[in-house]
């Protein structure tokens, strides 16, 4: 007797639309005959500030930005002021006074917007009463255990001293008050762990720009506490895959952990991946645990977990222990 197939319309729907779904997340979608709408500034502007900000709207499916920034005009001798690719759709730069053109565009993993949209933009002479400077590093907001600070910014047509003043954010008391002859960047050592924030002013004569925007930055030496291990015990038989857990300090700017496996007591890594591991790769990075999966039967592994903070501070006098693959 011959068995009959039965067909499930209604399965087979499922099955194609998740198929379908699937596809879907692989494929990515193409922006080429997409156009980048630009915000400002507008094509023709004629401006006397020096700062501008160029802007444009998001594109969806758009990944990053390629803005481009010429003198005169986009040709086969043009001469970059800016090549840059962004994540976001607006950037700041300090442009002296000349003729520029302008473009935008968006990018993903498999296409680029291939329709152009050139922007003409003309920067006039004026004072500098009123204009913007720019800083560029440290970034506002980072954190840092060196001490030798390297403060940067752009320079502002027409200015030939920059007064740079350093605060501490606590209570807004003053560090350094210093004039820059004509430099754009000054060195200055800071001893003292805390929260900083510094601004910069052109001069020229007794004429003022508007001071910059502050930006805060954090100097941090101190180390993160111990990592004390919880399992396995030291010496103890365990069965392949392994679970290592730890508790870790109770800091804010803790950044992760770093695994450190080796073979046996003779402190050989067991592989360049455990030398050492960093969580920081991992999708929580502040996870107290980790499945080690690799060695083999009776292998006798020693290892131990430091913690590492924002500013690169590593935790130290932590113990080690040992385990026994069975």
């Amino acid at each position: 007797m011959q068995k009959q197939c039965r067909f499930n319309k209604g399965l087979f729907a499922v099955i194609l639309i998740l198929g379908v779904l699937a596809c879907s997340d692989l494929i990515e979608e193409s922006i080429e005959d997409k156009v980048v709408v630009i915000v400002t500034p507008t094509d023709r502007t004629i401006s006397t500030n020096y700062t501008q900000t160029f802007w444009w709207e998001e594109l969806k499916y758009a990944l990053n930005y390629r803005l481009q920034i010429v003198y005169n005009k986009f040709d086969s001798a043009a001469e970059f002021r800016l090549d840059t690719l962004l994540s976001t759709n607006k950037f700041s730069i300090t442009l002296k006074p000349a003729k520029y053109q302008w473009r935008v565009e968006a990018i993903n993993g498999s296409s680029k917007t291939a329709i152009e949209t050139i922007q003409s933009l003309r920067i006039d002479s004026a004072s500098i009463e009123g204009q913007d400077i720019l800083l560029t590093s440290p970034g506002n907001g980072a954190i840092t255990k060196d001490t030798d600070f390297n403060f940067q910014w752009e320079a502002l047509p027409g200015a030939t001293d920059y007064r740079f003043q350093l605060y501490y954010s606590s209570n807004n008391t003053i560090v350094l008050d210093s004039t820059v002859r004509t430099e754009t960047s000054f060195n200055y050592v800071i001893e003292r762990d805390s929260v900083y924030y510094w601004t910069v002013t052109a001069k020229r004569k007794d004429v003022y720009s508007n001071p910059s925007e502050a930006w805060k930055f954090t100097l941090d030496r101190e180390s993160p506490d111990s990592v004390k291990l919880v399992s396995p015990l030291s010496g103890a038989n365990v069965s392949s895959p392994v679970t290592l857990s730890w508790s870790g300090p109770s800091d804010p700017g803790l950044a992760y952990y770093e695994i450190y496996i080796f073979k046996g007591s003779t402190g050989t890594p067991f592989s360049d991946k455990y030398n050492p591991y960093k969580t920081a790769n991992d999708a929580s990075s502040l996870k107290k645990s980790f499945t080690f999966t690799e060695g083999s039967l009776n292998d006798r592994i020693l290892w131990k977990v430091r913690a590492v903070d924002k500013a690169g501070n590593k935790s130290s006098g932590e113990k080690t222990r040992t385990f026994i693959i069975n």
